[in-house]
């Protein structure tokens, strides 16, 4: 039993290789024939399953062709992932402010998304993702478009700088568990990665690239944007694919004139418990009511017990499922009377992931009754593909980096710079066997006495929005499930 299981862990991460690109970048290897520019060899990466893909663009109004040109392509390797369990970074008071930080602007986003999004599709979003991508841009930028991108996430320089690399440390860790044969099996894979991707013709400043190595764990690619755009396009989606595990297979077109390219990408997976190789459907049939107001009936997943018991508020009912490594898939629903318009807002997203306290003891006539509760949920799929600009434009008054000029002084003195797009791809699967999902995000510049125990169902029958969240609670996805 417990084979198939790693089988199911195992499966997307075996079978998917970096493809050796002949007289251009091999992941393992660099095969260039001429001569390398500088010494050093700078590594680039890209980004994560549920999956969201990020990608920031930056370009120019005009071609600049004086900046070098250099057929070459330089790679730089990323500092190693941090040692946050042994550094228990997370009981650091200013650590922990950054993270609430993130927390509203992760409820921010994800609502201007929801509110931007078709209510007849299912929807993902990973705010994590979407922030490593900015974190990169605003590392390296200057002025009124340093401030701005600042405000909408709502931290301070200082704390970009400073614990990116811790969270970044703590969302990237891999979970071994011995076989029935004491073999080692990868069991559950939460994998982030930065990376730039830099035009072959310009020559971006060596400590800009040194800061988004040594602080952002970020590789640097030189990539033939203007020389051959298809394979640079290639490239890139490529090495998402395959840090995604195949779940997201972006078909890229960034402009000849795209002058870097800041790229984060998530992947996520995990089981709902290492002693079961998939959790029961329902014996019965049960009705979903979508958005739309139509119903489908169907089995249902049947989760494991957890401990606990339905949290109510005025609008919405709220509980939890979790996984082998601690993930857990908060779900809630709203009450008769609410739909998901009234219940999906910032203070309930921000409510939902504060919540631990799921009153499981009580005490009837001197016994302590311990709760646990089973959800009963739809398997779903649920994803998003859009270009973010104009979110950001909208909700969190960003205008400036938008705007040519000269922004990204942390890594190139062009004046005529701007971001062109902000990527951001996802996917999440959830089923029987547990949760798997990624997600890209591209910014473009281009230019327990007695005791008894009371068991509990919470059957999901409505349209519901969800969180998926780390042991910390950091929210690696949010979205909602219209229909099934």
């Amino acid at each position: 039993m417990k084979e198939k299981i790693y089988e199911y862990l195992n499966e997307s991460i075996d079978d998917v290789k970096f493809s050796d690109f002949s007289n251009c970048i091999n992941y393992e290897k660099y095969t260039k024939k001429k001569k390398v520019f500088p010494k050093k060899i700078i590594l680039a990466l890209g980004t994560f399953i549920l999956i969201i893909f990020s990608v920031l663009v930056i370009g120019l109004t005009n071609k600049n062709t004086n900046n070098g040109s250099n057929d070459d392509y330089l790679l730089v390797k990323a500092s190693n992932r941090l040692d946050v369990e042994s550094l228990k970074i997370e009981g650091d008071k200013d650590y922990q402010a950054f993270i609430e930080k993130l927390e509203i602007f992760s409820a921010k986003l994800s609502v201007a998304i929801y509110l931007d999004s078709d209510k007849n599709e299912n929807l993902c979003v990973s705010p994590i993702s979407v922030y490593m991508a900015l974190a990169m841009t605003i590392a390296n930028s200057t002025g009124t478009a340093k401030e701005e991108l600042l405000n909408a996430v709502g931290v301070t320089e200082y704390e970009v700088n400073e614990f990116t690399k811790y969270l970044y440390s703590y969302l990237k860790l891999e979970k071994y568990k011995k076989d029935n044969y004491g073999n080692e099996k990868l069991a559950s894979i939460l994998d982030l990665n930065n990376s730039i991707w830099i035009n072959e013709n310009v020559k971006l400043k060596q400590s800009g690239l040194d800061h988004l190595a040594n602080n952002f764990m970020a590789d640097s690619f030189y990539a033939p944007f203007s020389s051959n755009n298809e394979l640079a396009n290639k490239l890139m989606g490529e090495y998402v694919n395959e840090k995604t595990r195949g779940l997201i297979n972006p078909q890229l077109k960034l402009s000849t004139d795209t002058i870097f390219a800041l790229v984060n990408t998530l992947y996520m997976k995990d089981f709902w418990d290492s002693e079961v190789d998939e959790i029961n459907y329902s014996k019965d049939k049960y009705e979903f009511i979508s958005s739309s107001g139509d119903v489908v009936s169907d089995y249902f997943l049947e989760s494991l017990y957890n401990a606990g018991r339905v949290f109510e508020s005025d609008s919405y009912l709220q509980f939890y499922v979790s996984t082998d490594s601690r993930y857990k898939l908060k779900i809630f629903i709203p009450k008769d009377g609410y739909d998901l318009d009234d219940v999906f807002t910032v203070d309930n997203l921000i409510n939902i992931n504060k919540l631990n306290d799921f009153n499981i003891y009580e005490e009837k006539d001197n016994v302590n009754i311990i709760h646990k509760t089973r959800t009963i949920f739809p398997k779903f799929e649920a994803s998003y593909d859009n270009d973010l600009v104009s979110i950001f434009k909208e909700n969190f008054n960003v205008s400036s980096i938008f705007e040519p000029g000269k922004h990204m002084t942390g890594l190139t003195d062009i004046d005529n710079i701007f971001v062109s797009n902000i990527i951001h791809k996802t996917k999440l699967k959830v089923d029987e066997k547990g949760i798997e999902g990624a997600a890209v995000t591209i910014v473009v510049e281009g230019v327990e006495s007695v005791e008894m125990y009371e068991n509990h169902d919470f059957i999901i029958d409505r349209a519901f929005g969800y969180l998926v969240t780390d042991k910390y609670d950091n929210i690696i996805f949010t979205g909602v499930v219209n229909t099934i």
